[in-house]
């Protein structure tokens, strides 16, 4: 978990010189089996997103890797602004909520 802990810090802090990427986490960078799951860029003012499904069957899998993500967010948020984990997790679900129950949209995205 500190591994995890450490590569949330360099992802939120550190970009590579002027082509606004985040840099690839430590970890992944040393395991040759690694690969990335998804892209999202914010640009024209909407989300883009490429995905590369992961090779899972069940959706389930999505729900841990968002959770996990919603954690690291949480993290950053203790870090760097002092809002308690918990809050951020709260208001974080609550605009899951409302997003996923609110009126669908076509999504951009490739899916690999």
């Amino acid at each position: 978990m500190a591994e995890k802990r450490e590569a949330a810090k360099s992802d939120t802090a550190k970009t590579e010189p002027g082509n606004n990427q985040l840099v690839i986490p430590p970890a992944a960078a040393r395991d040759p089996k690694a690969f990335e799951l998804v892209r999202a860029w914010v640009a024209q003012g909407e989300l883009h997103v490429s995905m590369q499904m992961g090779g899972w069957d069940d959706p389930t899998a999505w729900g841990v890797v968002l959770a996990d993500l919603v954690r690291h967010v949480a993290r950053f948020y203790a870090e760097q602004k002092q809002l308690r984990p918990e809050q951020t997790i709260a208001r974080v679900r609550d605009a899951m909520d409302a997003e996923l129950d609110g009126e669908q949209e076509a999504p951009e995205e490739r899916v690999h």
